[in-house]
């Protein structure tokens, strides 16, 4: 029943268009709810290990039409961008993992991927896939995305904000 509801919500997320929740100034920014989850490499990374980068944090699922427009972009951001205070990680929402490693595969991901292993939904409330969010160094919401907005809102608006809040 939960992952029927992801699907009509992913579904309801592309027909709506992308849209932005952002953040409020630094002084009154609400905190990322924390997670510790297992790498594809078997490692496990928490928020804890995030504190002092800027962050990116997308929940996606290789089912979703959305997240497979946005990922090439985001690994491709990952790789282009080497600044030690920042990172872009992954948290694939299937409970089916070897369709989320079969897929990171076949696209060549080198982002680092974590399995939420289709628990995250429960615990973020997020409205659809992809759920992007833009953490600062303190591990506070700056922004949150909801599906894929285009390359042309992508590149200023996920992207561009990432790199300005870390020059910041």
């Amino acid at each position: 029943m939960r992952l029927k509801l992801l699907v009509v919500l992913a579904a309801a997320g592309m027909a709506a268009g992308a849209y932005a929740l952002d953040g409020a100034d630094s002084e009154t920014r609400r905190p990322f709810r924390s997670f510790a989850l297992e790498s594809f490499d078997g490692d496990s990374l928490s928020l804890a290990d995030l504190e002092g980068k800027v962050a990116l944090i997308v929940f996606w699922a290789s089912w979703c039409a959305a997240c497979q427009a946005e990922l090439p972009l985001l690994d491709s951001l990952n790789s282009a961008v080497d600044h030690p205070e920042f990172a872009i990680i992954g948290i694939n929402e299937e409970q089916n993992e070897a369709a989320a490693r079969g897929y990171a595969a076949a696209i060549g991901l080198r982002m680092p991927i974590l399995l939420g292993r289709g628990e995250m939904w429960r615990r973020y409330q997020y409205l659809g896939l992809p759920y992007t969010v833009l953490l600062d160094r303190e591990g506070d919401i700056v922004a949150e995305y909801y599906g894929y907005p285009g390359r042309q809102r992508f590149d200023t608006e996920i992207a561009g904000r990432a790199l300005a809040e870390v020059g910041s």
